[in-house]
């Protein structure tokens, strides 16, 4: 490159850049046709670059221009922001040149006249009344007023809102939000991308494209084809005039009209009570209606189904109708049966008629009821299905430890039931697998069980903080002192489904504690103390739960020397249960609460023993203990279920439990007195059985000495626990409490938090 030519590459650059720099803003202050201030003098003022704004004292008022206005050097935005509602009439925007008019704030456009590209930018909401020629991008929100006219390609991005009730010559892409309303046209092609939405009342003279995971609804005319990758919904006057292609992965309702031919792919869904006028072929899935509701599809030509599923839902006298006006050709294929409310088994359901003939055959019929057989009959011109009985068994059909038990007492009363048992049993064959499984936990009594290792938990729990409690006193105070304590603590957590299928609970308490401790010179310490609470106990996914009153009390006793300790705790307890236990047997008038209120007993006790290393304030406390719980739980006999009342056994159940840990303790004066926290970790093992079986019958059943055995969730055998508690003395007698338990492993999380005050003497 020559010296002349890098000189004007130099100046040509300064100039440019020095138009840029000199862009600036140009405020319209009036809403005269011209002079200073006015809108026509701002554009005759503007140079590239500049934006054109507006007093805010111009609000709600309205710009006419008179005459026509000079064209604007290249790039100009118009930005209203100032002054909302703003509303100019009259303006014709041109460009000297190339440029782009981008459009900002709340503002009308009248009797407007645009001949450059146009860019609506975010956040504006611009409504135009005119004519525009030009491409248009919508970030913000435009509106593009009856009569008015786009002659050029709309662009309507993620974050724009395009109102149309003019006509749109070019094609429309949109990937934000499209209305067409009723008086809106475009002609050419219009494509909602992936994650759009698209409300169609209008006309769309060509081809229209819905893409995966866009959202369309079509009330108006579609001139040209469809293409459907997405979800689609063609509602009662909805038209397409051309072909239509269900891709895979869409899903479309068809309730208005589609006039060309249809073909829907393997994997593709179609469902509704429109028109399909033309030959129709489906490789994907067919439900007249829509899925769960009876309905009507009709074939004005040909239908053929290419391995496609066809959906028949029935409902007692009624069923999904398939009405062919052309031959029907069955290359394979699935029904897919599905009874939304009850059928009659033996009844042919007839759901594909042809006015021509039926080739070919379906490969088969499936359904969801495993004490039913779907069977198919042909004829020429129809088809139709029947649901006969099956050979099955409810222990078959069970997919837990429980379900396959209760399955198998149900099969046992099943054969002599009667009566209201009976009435239970249809229920339950009458409905599908995962309805069958939900109905068998719900007949089983798995809350019974559940409350026992609910019970020995908190039982667990309550230990571990009045141990805290004790020895972390028991190392600082003055012998021959006496102390008194009162705390309020919640525990709440839950526990997941173990390996056999047993569900899981949730669990919230509310207790307090009262505690009085003496100590002696001898370094041993005795107290007695009591603990009141209330709980709420609910299996997942069964609506099973109880409510449960504590009461425990009991005594300790400690020794501390200078090198280790010996602590022991022991007490018995008293529980009040009422229990609730729902059946809700689906797609019957089966809805019923048992009820159950019974008591049960309990003893506990702890030993522990721990060494002490010192080490400044800090001290070091290795420790081993057992515990040991025995709950035991009175029988029960429930009511309001009629013949499925469940009476069951009492259930006696032991924990011995070791833990194995470390806590490290601190003491030391603060600002507000002195305090002493404790951080204790450990490792708790189960030696005894780590779930509890509850063996019950039926208040009616058919063998009275039969019964099933349902089993209580498996808990685990080792946890990792955790406590942290720390004491604060603010006052000369008086002491903050505060305290924090764990217990943690791959079945159950529950924690506990207390907080109290304590006062010595």
């Amino acid at each position: 490159m020559g010296w002349a030519s890098f000189k004007m590459l130099v100046v040509g650059s300064f100039l440019l850049a020095s138009s840029w720099l000199s862009a600036a803003d140009i405020t319209v202050t009036t809403t005269a046709d011209s002079g200073p201030g006015s809108f026509r003098q701002a554009i005759a003022d503007s140079v590239r670059g500049d934006r054109i704004v507006f007093d805010s004292g111009l609000t709600a008022q309205t710009i006419s221009l008179l005459s026509p206005i000079s064209p604007f050097i290249e790039n100009l935005t118009i930005d209203s922001t100032a002054a909302p509602a703003l509303t100019i009439a009259g303006a014709t925007l041109s460009p000297v040149g190339s440029g782009r008019l981008t459009l900002l704030g709340d503002t009308t456009y009248t009797a407007t006249t645009i001949t450059v590209a146009t860019v609506i930018g975010p956040a504006a909401d611009v409504t135009i009344v005119g004519n525009v020629t030009g491409n248009m991008t919508v970030n913000g929100e435009v509106q593009l007023g009856a009569g008015s006219t786009l002659s050029g390609d709309l662009d309507v991005s993620s974050s724009g809102i395009a109102v149309i009730d003019g006509t749109i010559t070019g094609d429309v892409d949109v990937d934000g939000n499209l209305q067409l309303d009723a008086a809106g046209v475009i002609t050419g092609t219009t494509t909602i991308g992936s994650n759009a939405q698209a409300t169609i009342a209008g006309t769309l003279n060509g081809n229209a494209n819905v893409d995966s995971a866009a959202n369309a609804t079509i009330d108006g005319i579609v001139n040209g084809n469809l293409s459907v990758d997405g979800n689609l919904v063609l509602n009662t006057t909805g038209t397409v005039s051309g072909n239509a292609l269900i891709e895979t992965g869409a899903a479309v309702q068809i309730d208005g009209t589609i006039s060309g031919t249809t073909n829907v792919d393997s994997g593709a869904t179609l469902v509704g009570s429109g028109n399909l006028t033309g030959n129709t072929s489906n490789r994907g899935m067919l439900d007249a209606g829509e899925q769960g509701v009876v309905g009507t599809l009709n074939f004005g030509n040909d239908l053929t189904n290419n391995s496609g599923t066809v959906v028949v839902d029935i409902d007692d006298v009624t069923n999904d109708q398939y009405l062919v006006a052309g031959d029907v050709t069955l290359n394979g294929g699935t029904v897919d049966v599905n009874v939304i409310s009850t059928f009659t088994p033996g009844t042919p359901y007839t759901f594909l008629t042809a006015g021509g003939t039926i080739t070919g055959s379906f490969t088969e019929a499936v359904d969801d009821y495993p004490f039913f057989d779907s069977v198919l009959n042909q004829t020429a011109t129809s088809v139709s299905v029947t649901l006969t009985d099956a050979a099955a068994s409810f222990a078959a059909i069970g997919e837990s430890c429980n379900q396959t038990t209760i399955g198998g007492y149900l099969d046992a009363q099943r054969p002599g039931a009667s009566g209201d048992l009976a009435d239970v049993i249809d229920a339950l064959r009458f409905s599908t697998t995962g309805s069958i499984q939900a109905g068998l936990d719900q007949l089983g009594g798995q809350i019974y069980p559940t409350l026992v290792s609910a019970q020995l938990q908190h039982t667990s729990f309550s230990m571990a903080m009045l141990r805290d409690q004790l020895l972390l006193d028991s190392l600082r105070h003055s012998p021959n002192q006496t102390r008194g304590w009162i705390r309020g603590y919640g525990i709440g957590g839950d526990a997941d489904t173990d390996d056999c299928g047993t569900r899981g609970f949730n669990y919230r308490l509310g207790g307090t504690e009262i505690a009085v401790q003496r100590a002696f010179s001898s370094g041993l310490d005795l107290g007695v103390f009591t603990n009141l609470a209330w709980s709420d106990v609910a299996t997942d996914g069964i609506s099973q739960d109880a409510d449960v009153d504590s009461y425990q009390f009991g005594g300790s006793a400690q020794y501390s020397g200078t090198a280790g300790y010996l602590l022991g705790i022991a007490g018995a307890g008293y529980q009040r249960y009422d229990v609730r236990r729902t059946l809700s047997l689906s797609g019957s008038d089966i809805h019923r609460v048992a009820a159950s209120q019974f008591d049960g007993s309990q003893v506990f006790g702890m030993l522990e023993y721990g060494k002490i290393f010192q080490s400044g304030i800090t001290s070091w406390m290795p420790h081993f203990a057992m515990q040991y719980a025995a709950v035991d739980q009175d029988n029960i006999h429930e009511t309001g279920a009629s013949s499925v009342n469940l009476i069951g056994n009492a259930i006696d159940a032991d924990s011995l439990r070791s833990v194995l840990g470390l806590s490290v303790q601190q003491a030391g004066p603060t600002s507000i007195g002195p305090a002493i926290t404790k951080l204790r970790l450990g490792w708790m093992h189960e030696y005894t059985d780590t779930h509890e079986n509850f063996v019950a019958a039926f208040e009616e059943p058919t063998i009275d000495s039969t019964s099933m055995t349902v089993r209580g969730l498996d808990l685990g055998r080792d946890w990792a626990v955790v406590g942290v508690n720390l004491q604060w003395s603010f006052l000369q007698h008086a002491t903050a409490l505060f305290g924090y338990q764990g217990q943690v492993n791959d079945i159950q999380s529950l924690h506990t938090g207390a907080a109290g005050l304590e006062a010595r003497w």
